[in-house]
Protein backbone atom coordinates (compact mmCIF):
# COMPACT_ATOMS: atom_id res chain seq x y z
CA UNK A 1 0.00 0.00 0.00
CA UNK A 2 1.66 3.38 -0.86
CA UNK A 3 1.57 6.05 1.74
CA UNK A 4 -0.87 8.18 1.60
CA UNK A 5 -0.26 11.85 0.64
CA UNK A 6 -1.76 14.63 3.46
CA UNK A 7 -1.58 18.08 2.24
CA UNK A 8 -1.10 20.29 5.51
CA UNK A 9 -2.64 24.07 5.59
CA UNK A 10 -3.22 26.34 7.66
CA UNK A 11 -6.05 29.13 7.02
CA UNK A 12 -3.34 31.77 8.40
CA UNK A 13 -0.16 33.58 7.02
CA UNK A 14 0.81 35.70 9.81
CA UNK A 15 4.44 34.84 11.36
CA UNK A 16 3.31 33.97 14.81
CA UNK A 17 -0.24 32.55 14.06
CA UNK A 18 -1.01 29.44 16.56
CA UNK A 19 -2.76 27.97 13.19
CA UNK A 20 0.64 27.65 11.57
CA UNK A 21 2.22 26.67 15.12
CA UNK A 22 -0.09 23.76 15.24
CA UNK A 23 0.15 22.83 11.38
CA UNK A 24 3.77 22.33 11.55
CA UNK A 25 3.07 20.12 14.74
CA UNK A 26 0.89 17.82 13.10
CA UNK A 27 3.22 17.25 10.01
CA UNK A 28 5.53 14.48 12.86
CA UNK A 29 2.29 12.48 13.94
CA UNK A 30 1.18 11.97 10.35
CA UNK A 31 4.47 11.29 9.13
CA UNK A 32 4.85 8.55 12.21
CA UNK A 33 1.61 7.28 11.49
CA UNK A 34 2.94 6.71 7.90
CA UNK A 35 1.59 9.82 5.52
CA UNK A 36 3.40 11.87 3.13
CA UNK A 37 3.42 15.27 4.48
CA UNK A 38 2.77 18.55 2.32
CA UNK A 39 3.01 20.94 4.68
CA UNK A 40 1.75 24.12 2.34
CA UNK A 41 1.97 27.98 3.75
CA UNK A 42 -0.93 30.04 1.68
CA UNK A 43 1.49 32.96 1.53
CA UNK A 44 3.63 31.01 -1.05
CA UNK A 45 0.38 30.87 -3.45
CA UNK A 46 -0.43 34.68 -3.66
CA UNK A 47 -4.01 35.44 -5.43
CA UNK A 48 -5.90 38.49 -5.88
CA UNK A 49 -9.48 38.79 -3.90
CA UNK A 50 -11.61 36.54 -6.35
CA UNK A 51 -13.10 38.33 -9.35
CA UNK A 52 -14.51 36.76 -12.14
CA UNK A 53 -13.75 39.37 -14.53
CA UNK A 54 -10.35 39.03 -13.20
CA UNK A 55 -10.40 35.31 -14.34
CA UNK A 56 -11.80 35.93 -17.39
CA UNK A 57 -9.06 38.47 -18.53
CA UNK A 58 -5.79 37.00 -16.96
CA UNK A 59 -7.04 33.19 -16.07
CA UNK A 60 -5.89 31.75 -12.45
CA UNK A 61 -3.26 33.44 -10.86
CA UNK A 62 -0.08 30.95 -11.28
CA UNK A 63 0.08 30.65 -7.21
CA UNK A 64 -3.51 29.19 -7.45
CA UNK A 65 -2.18 26.97 -10.61
CA UNK A 66 0.62 25.67 -8.42
CA UNK A 67 -1.72 24.98 -5.31
CA UNK A 68 -4.44 23.23 -7.34
CA UNK A 69 -1.36 21.07 -8.56
CA UNK A 70 -0.43 20.09 -4.85
CA UNK A 71 -4.16 19.32 -3.88
CA UNK A 72 -4.98 17.36 -6.63
CA UNK A 73 -1.53 15.18 -5.80
CA UNK A 74 -2.75 14.41 -2.07
CA UNK A 75 -5.45 11.98 -0.70
CA UNK A 76 -6.45 13.87 1.89
CA UNK A 77 -6.44 17.81 3.05
CA UNK A 78 -6.09 19.09 6.72
CA UNK A 79 -6.65 22.23 7.15
CA UNK A 80 -5.81 23.63 10.59
CA UNK A 81 -7.70 27.10 10.57
CA UNK A 82 -7.71 29.85 13.16
CA UNK A 83 -11.25 31.17 14.75
CA UNK A 84 -11.67 34.31 12.58
CA UNK A 85 -15.30 36.10 13.42
CA UNK A 86 -16.74 32.65 13.66
CA UNK A 87 -16.06 31.45 10.23
CA UNK A 88 -12.60 30.29 8.28
CA UNK A 89 -10.16 33.45 7.32
CA UNK A 90 -10.60 35.72 4.52
CA UNK A 91 -7.51 34.02 3.18
CA UNK A 92 -8.66 30.27 3.40
CA UNK A 93 -11.71 31.00 1.80
CA UNK A 94 -10.19 33.13 -1.26
CA UNK A 95 -7.30 30.56 -1.97
CA UNK A 96 -10.66 27.32 -1.52
CA UNK A 97 -12.24 30.12 -4.27
CA UNK A 98 -9.67 30.11 -6.34
CA UNK A 99 -8.78 26.61 -6.36
CA UNK A 100 -12.15 25.92 -7.20
CA UNK A 101 -11.88 27.02 -10.72
CA UNK A 102 -11.43 24.87 -13.63
CA UNK A 103 -7.70 25.73 -15.26
CA UNK A 104 -8.31 24.96 -19.13
CA UNK A 105 -4.89 24.04 -19.29
CA UNK A 106 -5.13 21.39 -16.67
CA UNK A 107 -8.69 20.32 -16.36
CA UNK A 108 -8.04 17.07 -14.62
CA UNK A 109 -5.66 18.94 -11.54
CA UNK A 110 -8.08 22.28 -11.13
CA UNK A 111 -11.74 22.90 -9.91
CA UNK A 112 -13.66 20.31 -8.38
CA UNK A 113 -10.94 18.20 -9.35
CA UNK A 114 -8.64 19.09 -6.46
CA UNK A 115 -11.47 18.40 -3.87
CA UNK A 116 -13.26 15.26 -5.41
CA UNK A 117 -12.80 11.91 -3.59
CA UNK A 118 -10.35 13.58 -0.62
CA UNK A 119 -10.93 13.15 2.34
CA UNK A 120 -10.49 16.34 4.73
CA UNK A 121 -10.63 16.91 8.08
CA UNK A 122 -10.52 20.60 9.85
CA UNK A 123 -8.44 21.61 13.14
CA UNK A 124 -9.93 24.46 14.83
CA UNK A 125 -7.46 27.46 16.90
CA UNK A 126 -8.13 29.78 19.27
CA UNK A 127 -6.20 31.39 21.87
CA UNK A 128 -9.37 32.11 23.53
CA UNK A 129 -11.80 29.47 26.03
CA UNK A 130 -13.62 27.92 23.31
CA UNK A 131 -10.48 26.68 21.57
CA UNK A 132 -11.54 27.06 18.10
CA UNK A 133 -14.82 25.07 18.42
CA UNK A 134 -16.98 27.53 16.30
CA UNK A 135 -14.47 27.54 13.60
CA UNK A 136 -14.90 23.54 13.68
CA UNK A 137 -19.16 23.01 13.35
CA UNK A 138 -19.51 22.21 9.48
CA UNK A 139 -18.34 25.22 7.32
CA UNK A 140 -20.53 26.47 4.07
CA UNK A 141 -17.14 27.76 2.62
CA UNK A 142 -14.96 24.48 2.90
CA UNK A 143 -14.81 21.86 0.31
CA UNK A 144 -17.23 18.91 -0.05
CA UNK A 145 -15.29 16.27 1.87
CA UNK A 146 -15.85 12.34 1.22
CA UNK A 147 -14.93 12.95 5.28
CA UNK A 148 -14.84 15.27 7.32
CA UNK A 149 -13.02 15.04 11.07
CA UNK A 150 -13.30 17.65 13.32
CA UNK A 151 -11.18 18.22 16.45
CA UNK A 152 -9.82 20.64 18.62
CA UNK A 153 -6.31 21.83 18.76
CA UNK A 154 -6.00 19.73 21.77
CA UNK A 155 -6.65 16.51 20.44
CA UNK A 156 -4.59 16.78 17.25
CA UNK A 157 -2.55 14.21 17.46
CA UNK A 158 -4.92 10.86 18.11
CA UNK A 159 -6.94 12.81 15.55
CA UNK A 160 -4.26 12.68 12.74
CA UNK A 161 -3.06 8.88 13.39
CA UNK A 162 -6.29 7.21 13.47
CA UNK A 163 -7.36 9.24 9.99
CA UNK A 164 -4.46 8.18 8.51
CA UNK A 165 -4.46 4.51 9.63
CA UNK A 166 -8.18 4.85 8.01
CA UNK A 167 -8.78 3.00 4.93
CA UNK A 168 -10.61 6.11 3.32
CA UNK A 169 -7.07 6.79 2.46
CA UNK A 170 -6.14 4.08 1.10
Amino acid sequence: MNSPRIVVMAGSSRREALSRKVAAACVAPLAAAGADVDLVELADHPAPLYNGDLEVESGLPEGIVSLQRRLAAADGLLVVNPEYNGSITPLLKNALDWCSRPNPADRARSGGAVYAGRAAAVVGTSPGALGGCVVEAPQPALPGPSRMARTSARAWSNTCSAWVGSKSLA
